[in-house]
């Protein structure tokens, strides 16, 4: 058995006779310090987080820093990446830090998906001793060249950045035409889930009161018991059993409100991967008027009579399917560890 300690002064007293230290002894002390139990990934909070963006034909990686299979990689300023419109069909292509130990350089680059009606991100590669690559975002594009980003970094922990407590999984603006937030492909990696957004929808005629849901898995059936309370100016209303295609979450738009009124929710979906129990939400929401005093507060607890992990969640108007989002809306999916 040797023993040995690092690093010493000089080349000729005790340890220090193992000196000079070359790369190899450097790289390899880093990994053990650094990457046991396969860590690795995105500092989180150093610089920008190598936050991932979408612009016309491209996306843009802000600055930070991450570590890559043993080596440390850092980028100190914006970098703008070229993205390609498929020819026929949609792609999805994958954003990463590549570690390439041949050329001894780690960069940031695009690994393009396979065009495909219903496209899958392409996988990661991630051969010892070969090429590396550690996850940043997923970019959807369509044959019109429309960007759609999804955050999808994998984060280090380290004494030096610790691991964030909730992390953006995706983040959802509507353009005018979409006509639900879409959340697919969620990783199962986090304890819980959180929805935080607001809504406006397109009054349909048809109904006065717009009701928002959100179903899972897209499973449309009656599989979904809701209790809510609703309280307003000088009512409380509560009730219990609602049952839909979805989990309910409130009146969000009612025939007196306008366009630019936008109503705010958030939905926590705890134990949302555990495949022994009915999944469970709890949401809020309130509903904007143009008249204060029909303001509202909605409280609602749900559950989803179905013991399947949830892989991805779609919130749309309850009362009129397909009815549109007023451009402008957002809604963001987090990860809670």
């Amino acid at each position: 058995m040797t023993e040995t300690s690092y690093y010493w002064e000089g080349i000729a007293t005790g340890d220090a006779t193992l000196a000079p230290y070359l790369e190899t002894v450097f790289h390899s002390l880093w990994k053990k310090l650094f990457t046991q139990n396969d860590n690795e990934g995105v500092l989180f909070g150093y610089l920008n987080s190598l936050s991932v963006s979408g612009i016309s034909g491209g996306i843009i990686v802000e600055s930070g820093a991450a570590l890559v299979n043993g080596w440390f990689y850092e980028n100190d300023s914006q970098l703008t990446l070229a993205i390609e419109t498929p020819a026929s069909n949609p792609r999805i292509d994958r954003i990463v830090v590549q570690l390439n130990p041949g050329s001894q350089i780690a960069r940031v680059a695009v690994v393009q998906g396979t065009e495909a009606a219903s496209p899958t991100a392409p996988a990661l590669t991630q051969n010892s001793g070969g090429i590396w690559e550690i996850p940043l975002a997923q970019v959807l594009v369509t044959t019109g060249g429309v960007i759609t980003v999804s955050s999808d970094p994998e984060y280090a922990r380290t004494s030096l950045q610790a691991q964030p407590d909730i992390e953006l999984i995706e983040s959802i603006t509507s353009d005018g035409i979409m006509t639900a937030y879409d959340f697919q492909n969620i990783p199962q990696t986090y304890k819980h889930l959180k929805i935080i957004g607001t809504v406006r929808m397109t009054n349909s005629g048809v109904q006065p009161w717009e009701f928002f849901a959100a179903s899972f898995n897209e499973d449309t059936g009656s599989n979904y018991n809701t209790q809510y309370m609703l309280f307003g100016n000088a009512s409380f209303i509560a009730g219990i059993g609602f049952v839909t295609d979805g989990i309910f979450f409130g009146n969000l738009n009612d025939s007196n409100s306008a366009a630019g009124l936008v109503s705010p929710f958030e939905i926590l979906i705890p134990n949302y991967a555990e495949e022994v129990f009915y999944k469970t939400a709890i949401q809020q929401s309130i509903l904007i008027n143009t008249d204060p005093s029909q303001n509202f507060l909605n409280f609602d607890g749900s559950i989803w009579k179905n013991t399947n992990a949830i892989t991805s969640i779609q919130l749309y108007n309850w009362n009129a399917p397909g009815t549109v989002l007023i451009a402008g809306n957002t809604a963001s999916l987090y990860g809670l560890r």
